[in-house]
């Protein structure tokens, strides 16, 4: 019984997880075909996701060129399909001009409620890029 509600737990955890972190894979080579990403249903290579409730996203970034390794924090206002899109596709070209790898997650901000509170979010954050 102690096993099932572990397993249950950790269940719980990774459907809690999916629902409020968009973040797709990033992972390109060179060479690989672009991603699919379908904008009248809201897809990112087969996968649906919302894109009609717009939020503040924190994405972290993390990118490798040439042994270097950079760290990244944005805040974008838009739907979940917008971040996924825009940084799938980035992870696509990034490995199309030699980057070795770039990882992204991305999660609601609920503490910046409007586009203007999220835009000044960003701005503080591109002090330190």
């Amino acid at each position: 019984m102690k096993k099932f509600f572990q397993v249950a737990l950790m269940a719980l955890t990774v459907v809690f997880m999916a629902s409020c972190v968009a973040g797709g894979s990033g992972n390109y080579k060179e060479g690989d075909p672009a991603p699919e990403i379908d904008y009248n249903n809201g897809t990112v290579n087969g996968i649906a996701y919302d894109d009609e409730v717009e939020a503040c996203w924190k994405t972290e970034v993390t990118a490798k060129f040439m042994g270097i390794k950079v760290n990244l924090t944005y805040f974008d206002w838009g739907t979940e399909f917008d971040i996924v899109a825009v940084h799938e596709y980035t992870a696509w070209t990034s490995a199309q001009i030699g980057y070795s790898s770039y990882r992204y997650v991305s999660a609601i901000d609920a503490t910046k409620k409007d586009y203007e509170a999220c835009k000044a979010a960003d701005d503080e954050a591109a002090k330190n890029r």
